[in-house]
């Protein structure tokens, strides 16, 4: 059960991931940064392997906050990711399988100002439980504050992953089962030819993942949608997903507005099995381009 490999590994494929960052992430205004986030989910693992790893059932366990509009910083800060298995281990006290693993990008910017403010707050209250714990002199007080001080530092990167900023996307997330075969590739057809015609082709992204699909939809084509059915834009949306499945005969678990705005990141392994790719880039013309295709190349060391 003991994983292959030194290190956690993430990045499958650098083309997916510069097209996504092309395409989809939104440039940084001056109080932005981006905001990815490594995660263990235990729903691959069977009864043994979850009391052999102790995984609980979502743990976030490595943030990087990539203060700059640079695609060569982003992909550093997916290296960083990818560290020494002995890093993170789990509550069971051995590295994490590949096979939990799940690589997060925030589709929204960070809104790193009101992070700080909330930050200070954060601090501030630090602050006030120990002086209110020493005058009491609660000795369980005191060290609850001097653990909540020592740890305040992660207490300010999960600050700012719920801080989102303006989003250029909404998120779908439709978790589906029994789709990959004649009568899933015809509900998946119809739903695209939906969207082709109401939010409009290059309005929506399709990212293929192991349970299903995440589909972006431009948030500045919702109103039309809205005008035009007079209810709910996301809840337009979502009823003809489920329609169109449910006439196909495929399982639907769930198709809700993904609020945490977190997606697997396209380019990158989720599960140890599947790589995450859009599977509409052929809908995407250069004029709808948010950065400039990256010329980076990451440096190789010699074999």
């Amino acid at each position: 059960m003991m994983p292959e490999h030194s290190t956690y590994k993430f990045l499958e494929d650098v083309d997916e991931l510069k097209w996504f960052w092309t395409y989809a992430m939104r440039p940084l205004k001056p109080h932005e940064v981006y905001f990815i986030s490594t995660s263990a989910r235990n729903k691959r693992l069977n009864d043994a392997e979850r009391e052999y790893f102790n995984v609980g059932r979502s743990e976030m366990w490595h943030k990087e906050i990539i203060t700059g509009d640079d695609y060569a910083r982003f992909l550093k800060g997916i290296r960083r990711c990818e560290t020494n298995r002995l890093a993170y281990l789990t509550k069971g006290g051995i590295p994490y399988p590949d096979k939990v693993l799940v690589l997060y990008t925030n589709i929204a910017p960070v809104d790193a100002y009101s992070a700080m403010t909330k930050q200070i707050d954060s601090l501030i209250a630090a602050q006030r439980e120990l002086v209110d714990s020493v005058l009491k002199n609660s000795r369980q007080g005191i060290e609850q504050a001097y653990w909540n001080i020592r740890h305040s530092h992660t207490t300010g990167q999960s600050v700012f992953a719920r801080s989102f900023s303006d989003s250029e996307w909404v998120d779908i997330d439709s978790d589906i089962e029994g789709y990959d075969n004649e009568s899933g590739r015809k509900a998946i057809e119809g739903i695209r030819d939906f969207l082709c015609a109401e939010p409009g082709k290059g309005n929506f992204m399709q990212i293929g993942t192991e349970g299903g699909f995440h589909w972006l939809v431009r948030k500045s084509k919702l109103s039309d949608i809205g005008r035009k059915y007079k209810a709910d834009p996301l809840a337009v949306i979502i009823q003809f997903m489920r329609s169109a499945f449910a006439a196909n005969g495929i399982t639907v678990n769930e198709i809700i507005k993904n609020k945490n705005e977190m997606i697997p990141l396209p380019g990158t392994i989720q599960y140890g099995c599947n790589t995450v790719r859009v599977l509409n880039k052929d809908d995407f013309t250069e004029d709808l381009r948010l950065h400039d295709w990256p010329d980076y190349v990451e440096f190789q060391p010699s074999p």
